[in-house]
């Protein structure tokens, strides 16, 4: 900016502004006689525009004090409001309007527009960088925001979470608290029943006692022992639903589901000595269906299926030891079909075909698992085409066999596998 008073006693203040639209303007504030001149020239077209105001001696000297100052944006700010305050017309949106909004205000003493442009590259290059620290700082926020939502998301679901927990807590509360007092009435009632009825509860806990078409019935012995209790259906005055039977030493001796007086469903037959005899299914007071077999002394005997009191489909029967004796098929208590048989050790005995319980073709082990005979048999020895094997697994004898001895045409081999002999044999010895 410049300022100096001429002859004429003229006042005169210069500078540039730059628009938005990237023009360049000088503008010019002279100070003549009583009068307040304001030029402006576009510095691309030299259009030029000018006002003059009428202004007082002490607007005069107070914009000769600002001028001092040096300080731009103050005297033109001064200058603006003394031409506002003695004209009609705002010359401020008057001077925005000429020139679009100044945006920037450079002293004359950039006059060289080269390094103006450079000027205002370099404050162009510096309102980007601030622009994109801005994006950064911003994006930055944005994350920290999104994180803390995501906290205040994770924090919403855990309360969510122990407002299920407990909505669970005091669901199994409730539960509890109905099965106490069912309990307690449960107690009321059982302390009013008899020594039988309680026996009979104590084995079927759920059984509803006050079923209006039921009656609990009881049998006894001559001695007044108690033979028999259940539920009884007064429709047909029979035994229908949960049953116990006791042997006369009052241990019992069954007990389990009954249907139309006969022991039909699921239940467990003892022996005298309290221990199990049969557990599983029902039919007609036969051992029908899916059931386990027990021996005296409480030992597994048999698992699989029976039909009317026998094994037959799939079993397994076993040794005392627990080991397993034979697996496969049953028909009418028979082992027929197809097994295996089992040492008492746990190793295979035989694989194959069965008949009338006896290996009728199939595979023969010894007691260590090797494999000695494969072939056809006969009352459960070899009998008739096949081939027995040395302990290396080589084949010792191919050929016809009779009750477990080589009789008839074979071949004879040693134990590296090398033929030996082939002909006719007899009671085990060759024959030619």
């Amino acid at each position: 900016m410049n300022n100096s008073c001429n002859e004429n006693n003229e006042l005169i203040f210069s500078f540039n502004a730059y628009s938005k639209e990237n023009k360049l303007f000088l503008m010019n504030l002279k100070i003549e006689d009583e009068n307040l001149v304001f030029t402006y020239t576009n510095k691309i077209n030299l259009e030029t525009k000018e006002f003059i105001y009428k202004i007082s001696y002490d607007e005069i000297k107070q914009i000769k004090i600002f001028s001092i100052t040096e300080n731009l944006e103050q005297v033109v700010k001064s200058i603006i409001d003394i031409i506002n305050n003695n004209c009609k017309m705002n010359i401020y949106p008057l001077i925005k309007e000429q020139i679009n909004e100044i945006i920037l205000i450079i002293p004359l003493k950039f006059d060289n527009l080269n390094e103006l442009e450079f000027k205002l590259v370099e404050k162009e290059k510096n309102l980007n960088e601030i622009t994109d620290d801005l994006i950064i700082f911003v994006k930055e926020k944005d994350k920290k925001i999104s994180e803390i939502f995501s906290k205040i998301n994770i924090i919403n679901n855990k309360l969510d979470d122990k407002e299920d927990i407990l909505k669970n807590l005091e669901n199994r509360i409730n539960k509890i608290e109905i099965q106490m007092e069912k309990e307690k009435n449960f107690k009321e009632q059982f302390n009013k029943l008899s020594k039988e009825d309680k026996i009979f509860i104590e084995v079927f806990p759920d059984i509803n006692i006050n079923d209006e078409k039921y009656e609990i019935k009881k049998e006894y012995y001559n001695d007044f022992k108690l033979k028999k209790i259940g539920q009884f259906l007064k429709e047909n005055n029979q035994y229908n639903g949960k049953v116990i039977e006791f042997f006369e030493n009052e241990n019992k001796k069954y007990e389990g589901d009954y249907k139309n007086d006969k022991r039909e469903g699921k239940g467990i037959l003892y022996y005298e000595n309290r221990n199990k005899k049969y557990e599983g299914n029902f039919k007609l007071n036969k051992w029908d269906g899916k059931g386990i077999k027990y021996d005296i002394k409480g030992n597994k005997i048999y698992e699989g299926d029976y039909k009317e009191g026998f094994p037959h489909g799939k079993g397994i029967s076993y040794y005392e030891n627990g080991n397993k004796n034979y697996e496969g098929d049953y028909k009418n208590c028979i082992k027929e079909g197809k097994g295996i048989w089992y040492y008492n050790n746990g190793n295979k005995m035989f694989e194959g075909e069965i008949k009338q319980n006896e290996a009728y073709k199939g595979i023969k082990y010894d007691k260590k698992g090797n494999k000695i005979y494969e072939g056809e048999f006969k009352e459960g020895v070899p009998h008739g085409k096949g081939i027995s094997f040395y302990e290396n697994g080589n084949k010792e004898y191919e050929g016809d066999f009779k009750n477990e001895k080589k009789d008839g045409k074979g071949i004879l081999y040693d134990n590296e596998g090398n033929k030996i002999y082939e002909g006719n044999f007899k009671d085990d010895i060759m024959a030619d």
